[in-house]
């Protein structure tokens, strides 16, 4: 959803629980665990910070993969 959103053009800041997957999603641009070979856009912010990632936004999506 995050990818989705942010390709569309609007500013999006993913949250990851574990800043060690956080820091590897910002540096590869890709989920390499659960979606390999999908690539994240850049404009894609990517944080283990909750409260920076919630800081400025208008609206929050939270979403569960299933």
């Amino acid at each position: 959803m995050a990818r989705l959103l942010a390709r569309k053009g609007e500013h999006v800041c993913l949250w990851v629980r574990d800043s060690v997957q956080a820091s590897a999603l910002a540096c590869e641009q890709e989920n390499r665990k659960y979606l390999p070979g999908v690539r994240l856009p850049r404009r894609l912010a990517i944080t283990a910070d909750l409260a920076a990632a919630v800081a400025s936004a208008e609206v929050l999506v939270f979403a569960v993969p299933s």
